[in-house]
């Protein structure tokens, strides 16, 4: 799987200290969604949270599992409902290969069931310019080097998962190994121009489908139709 390829740390910003009269960021919990990891006491005397120390990093994170330190790392930081959502401003994190985000998880939760209108209002009202989730799936597929490509039939549109990169014969290859062998070409089409015309039909009208041979350099949102023969 995926994710079993990303360390996903998830820092709780909000909680502690406030009730004592300590800062908001005493007290800092991190926490490896996907292993078990140690929890990390970070805070400093300023309430910045600095991970730039590296032997503590080494020794919690990677000294638990030493595959760790070749792993890309998305830090995700649960700011509370008022807090930044400027990551830059309250994490230093040294990882060569990082990438942080803040969210307001409360508010997201609440967002999440409402309906369209009524979460776009709220979003707007505080300052989010979209929903957490998709930047966390955007900034998990930067991180992993991945990218989408969809396949369209007459009962379902699917979404698969693939290098970026990667050919077509590759993407043929990601939906079944049959389709990789016996490739002949590719009919492509981008998820914008789709969705503008409204339905393959309509985008053949329009000229927009295209052929393409197997070293076609697939791009992320594509929507392709593999010809083959086996």
């Amino acid at each position: 799987m995926l994710c079993k390829s990303l360390l996903l740390i998830i820092f709780s910003l909000f909680a502690a200290g406030s009730a004592a009269g300590g800062s908001d960021f005493d007290n800092v919990l991190a926490v490896g969604e996907l292993w078990d990891i140690p929890s990390i006491d970070t805070s400093n005397d300023d309430g910045h949270v600095a991970l730039n120390d590296k032997a503590l990093v080494t020794e919690t994170l990677v000294g638990t599992n030493p595959d760790l330190s070749l792993k890309p790392v998305l830090v995700v930081l649960n700011v509370g409902d008022q807090g930044t959502l400027d990551p830059a401003t309250i994490l230093t994190y040294p990882h060569r290969h990082s990438a942080l985000i803040a969210l307001r998880g409360g508010l997201e939760r609440e967002i999440a069931q409402m309906d369209e209108a009524s979460a776009e209002l709220f979003l707007s009202e505080y300052g989010i310019a979209e929903p957490s989730l998709r930047r966390l799936i955007r900034l998990s597929y930067d991180l992993l080097g991945v990218q989408s490509f969809f396949t369209v039939g007459p009962d379902e549109v699917r979404a698969w998962t693939m290098a970026r990169g990667g050919t077509a014969v590759d993407a043929a290859g990601t939906i079944h190994t049959d389709l990789a062998r016996g490739f002949i070409r590719a009919e492509v089409i981008g998820y914008d121009d789709l969705v503008d015309a409204g339905s393959l039909a309509e985008a053949k009208n329009r000229g927009l489908l295209r052929l393409e041979g197997r070293d076609y350099v697939v791009k992320d949102g594509d929507v392709l139709e593999i010809r083959f023969n086996v």
